[in-house]
């Protein structure tokens, strides 16, 4: 009596337990001795009935009128315990499917969702925005909503890209074609669309452009538009509706005073200025394709190339009257471009020459601070015509170095344009520049090059690639022969036929001069024969030597060159056999002689044929003013006296020079 047994005992509550707000459990004891007895215990359980509501667009703009903004409605149940009948409901949109479908039952913690949809109309898209509001409600709690606000986003985007050129229309003058599409990617109609366009920006003294035309199949162009103090490419009436666009084509003529690049940018804008953009090059106002035009703002760039100005061309002369002093004057041509273009001309004085300073003479321009010893300004002149826009900063004469051991004559300025000018006394910004230099003894032939620097693109630097050396200018001296300087007769160039002949070994002093790759072709004759240089002394030439050799003969112009090129060959050599020149008298007017050398073709024309020319005429190799061939070799041989009584004389002129193949 009075013990007791305790026991412990677990339930597991479940959802209806809670439901119900409470939970009783009864417990049975029974012993031999006594009846069942029971006794019972309710727990009661805190209930908490809540749900919440969330609204949220799942579609994405832009939004123009008519189109549909997708919502997703989630009611949930917050609390702990089962909300019966939930429902949900959204006047200012069509609801959809529920899932699971209303009137619902959910369990805390569970959910039901609900798609929802609206059409925007003109009136949202006048307020800038639509808000839209979702209600559910459940047996156990009273109503909740929430919310949402779709906001209408003005956007505008422009892209401009060259469509075509630059293209050159005459010399100088270029026209590039440009197009503009400006594209709505806001979600609202944009209204007086306006592009603006400054040129000035673009294109800055001392280039100078013009407006050939503007144009559009979408908007209303600006008729008054010009680049410049009007820069409004359109007259601000249009408007361009969600997603749609609009094309602009602008013409402009344009005296680019450099290559470039230039850069340009349009800028698209409403008359509000709710919505602006600056171009993109290219056709795609946002070609990251992240929907926001405005982060891509490359200008589109216009470039003229490296080549945007011809050269100018040069004209030599040589004057020998005061032999051995040789005056040259080269005249340079800006003929081609419209604008000055800033040159170097360099001009080595030739082999064989010394340059003559003449005291008294400056060229007036100073000589530059670490030119080398020896440079000085005096006997060079550079001068212009009066009225000229040429400028001179540089002439004179600079001393020698390793790239130039005699020195040379160097010019810089700004030449002025010669348009369509070849004639040196009728161009008014040519430059004249004149220099002496001395023969040395014995020196009877002089060949004189200029070249000239050019800034070709006109960034104002005369040293960038391929602006070197863009044009030459040459001339050659032949010295005229004094009386009793040439022989009385011209050389006998053959052996006697089909005998073989003995001769004595070549002296040093006779020795013939190698003349490099220079060869003579005569096509018609089938002859293809080096050219050596054969020396006048005082027996005159001596050919003995020449074998299958062409022979140039000193004192005649070096072939090639201004004046009359003496060239011989045997008809008959010491073996008795034929040689180059045993069929020169079959030539006829007309057919050509070919001078190879230097990497290309000297085409020349037979212009005379004389087949009995006296031993003693030796006004076939007089001087001449253009570039004459004059070819020789021997005909009739006398047995009797063992020599060849006549001469056959072929005269050509040249015609053109050619690349070689």
């Amino acid at each position: 009596p009075g013990a007791s047994m305790s026991c412990a005992a677990t339930y597991r509550v479940t959802q209806a337990d809670i439901d119900r707000g409470s939970y009783t459990n009864k417990a049975t004891a029974d012993s031999d001795q006594t009846d069942e007895s029971s006794a019972s215990a309710t727990v009661t359980f805190t209930q908490s009935a809540a749900m919440s509501v969330s609204k949220a667009e799942s579609s994405s703009g832009p939004y123009g009128v008519g189109d549909e903004i997708e919502y997703e409605i989630v009611v949930a149940n917050t609390g702990n315990v089962t909300l019966t009948g939930v429902v949900a409901s959204d006047p200012g949109a069509t609801l959809g499917v529920c899932t699971p479908a209303q009137p619902a039952s959910l369990a805390p913690g569970a959910s039901m969702s609900c798609a929802a949809t609206y059409r925007v109309t003109q009136a949202d898209i006048d307020r800038g925005s639509y808000t839209n509001k979702a209600t559910a409600d459940s047996d156990q709690t009273g109503e909740s909503s929430a919310s949402e606000t779709v906001t209408f986003t003005p956007l505008i985007g422009v892209a401009k890209r060259v469509v075509s050129g630059p293209v050159q229309v005459s010399p100088g003058t270029w026209d590039v074609i440009f197009e503009i599409l400006v594209l709505n990617y806001g979600n609202v109609t944009l209204n007086n669309i306006q592009v603006t366009d400054d040129l000035t920006t673009t294109f800055p003294s001392p280039t100078v452009f013009t407006v050939e035309s503007l144009t559009s199949s979408n908007f209303s162009i600006n008729p008054g538009y010009n680049g410049g103090a009007d820069p409004e490419l359109l007259d601000g009436s249009d408007s361009l509706e969600v997603g749609e666009d609009g094309t602009i084509r602008l013409v402009v003529r344009v005296v680019p005073a450099s290559s470039g690049p230039f850069l340009n940018t349009a800028i698209a804008s409403t008359d509000d200025d709710s919505a602006a953009d600056n171009s993109q090059d290219g056709d795609d106002p946002d070609p990251d394709e992240d929907g926001d035009p405005t982060d891509n703002n490359d200008p589109t760039s216009i470039d003229f190339g490296p080549n945007l100005f011809d050269p100018p061309f040069g004209i030599k002369t040589v004057d020998g009257s005061g032999r051995p002093v040789l005056r040259w004057t080269m005249v340079w041509i800006n003929d081609t471009n419209i604008v000055a273009v800033n040159a170097r001309v360099n001009d080595p004085i030739p082999v064989g020459t010394a340059f003559v300073p003449i005291p008294g003479e400056p060229s007036g321009y100073a000589v530059p601070i670490g030119a080398p010893a020896g440079s000085t300004n005096e006997g060079v002149s550079c001068t212009a015509p009066t009225g000229s826009v040429t400028t001179t900063s540089l002439c004179y004469y600079e001393g020698p170095t390793l790239d130039y051991p005699r020195g040379r004559i160097i010019w810089e300025g700004s030449l002025g344009p010669d348009l369509g000018v070849t004639e040196p006394d009728n161009a008014k910004n040519a430059i004249w520049i004149t220099f002496h230099t001395r023969a040395n003894s014995g020196v009877r032939q002089v060949q004189n090059t200029a070249t000239i620097d050019v800034d070709l693109n006109g960034d104002g630097v005369i040293d960038d690639s391929g602006e070197q050396m863009v044009a030459t200018s040459s001339e050659a001296w032949n010295a005229s022969p004094l009386p009793g300087e040439l022989p009385t007769a011209l050389p006998a160039t053959g052996f006697a036929p089909g005998v073989y002949t003995a001769i004595a070994e070549q002296p040093q002093s006779l020795l013939y001069t190698g003349m490099g790759d220079l060869r003579l072709e005569i096509p018609s004759l089938r002859v293809n024969a080096s050219i050596v240089g054969v020396p006048l002394d005082k027996q005159g030439w001596r050919l003995e030597w020449l074998g299958g050799q062409v022979g140039h003969l000193e004192g005649t112009a070096f072939p090639t060159w201004s004046g009359n090129s003496a060239l011989t060959a045997h008809v008959y050599d010491a073996n008795g056999n034929p040689g180059p020149f045993i069929d020169l008298q079959k030539m006829r007017w007309g057919q050509q002689i070919v001078v190879h050398g230097w990497g290309e073709r000297y085409i020349y024309e037979v212009r005379s044929v004389r087949t009995w020319v006296r031993p003693d005429d030796v006004s076939v190799i007089t001087p001449e003013q253009r570039s004459w061939l004059t070819l020789i070799t021997c005909r009739g041989y006398d047995e009797a006296n063992d020599s060849y009584r006549w001469r056959v004389v072929v005269r050509a002129v040249l015609m053109r020079v050619e690349a070689a193949d």
